[in-house]
């Protein structure tokens, strides 16, 4: 069943290149800090920093936090909003930037950390608010996107993932598709709340592609000693 919606996935996302035209690949790079108050309540804050090209151009900054219940070890929810200042294209030459404030809510479904089979999965609602620039008037739509990742755990150090998210989006009264990623993504926890992740994935759009390189740094911190 997991292996067979994966596989469906990859599938369907193959028939998306097919006369696409592909954007500068992408390098992302972002910080994470999570506070945990306590066993069923905690903050992830990131910010993050992205480029295009190979000369490393300035292309986003952004500024996101959420606050997580978890229901069970296995389910959580979570709501937060982010800022982002964004390009208003890819052209070396071009200074402008536009401003988005994003809302967002999630649930999400992980597996057990003892486990050596990873199946994960997210469905996440944004709604995302930009302001004017000179190439569009000020917008607003809402967001649908579902995530899929199996992997394995080789240690409670280390574990490998893929899969697949597909984004859908609602604007002017009609659903749009909006794009595919495609992840692998290799997670190292060197001990003491830090922990590195080291990402590839492939963003297909309606007709555009971009290849996308993304490394993330956290550090989890533990507002209260646990007690025993």
């Amino acid at each position: 069943m997991r292996v067979g919606a994966i596989l469906f996935f990859l599938l369907v996302s193959t028939s998306f290149f097919a006369q696409k035209t592909r954007n500068p690949d992408a390098a992302w790079s972002s910080i994470a800090i999570g506070l945990k108050f306590n066993d069923k309540w905690s903050d992830i804050t990131d910010f993050g920093y992205r480029t295009i090209s190979s000369e490393f151009i300035p292309y986003t900054y952004y500024a996101r936090t959420a606050m997580r219940y978890n229901i069970n070890k296995r389910w959580n929810a979570a709501g937060g909003i982010a800022f982002y200042n964004q390009k208003t294209s890819y052209l070396k030459e071009n200074h402008e930037y536009g401003t988005e404030f994003r809302i967002y809510e999630e649930i999400n479904r992980s597996s057990l950390k003892s486990h050596k089979v990873i199946f994960n999965q997210r469905f996440r609602i944004e709604q995302k608010f930009y302001q004017a620039t000179s190439k569009k008037p000020p917008t607003q739509y809402m967001r649908a996107q579902y995530r899929i990742m199996t992997g394995y755990q080789f240690s409670s150090k280390m574990n490998i993932q893929a899969g697949p998210e597909w984004f859908e989006s609602y604007q002017n009264k009609k659903i749009v598709f909006d794009q595919l990623r495609l992840y692998t993504t290799l997670n190292v926890s060197p001990g003491d709340g830090f922990g590195i992740s080291l990402s590839f994935f492939k963003s297909i759009r309606s007709t555009t592609y971009q290849n996308i390189y993304q490394i993330q740094l956290s550090k989890n911190l533990q507002l209260h000693e646990q007690q025993h």
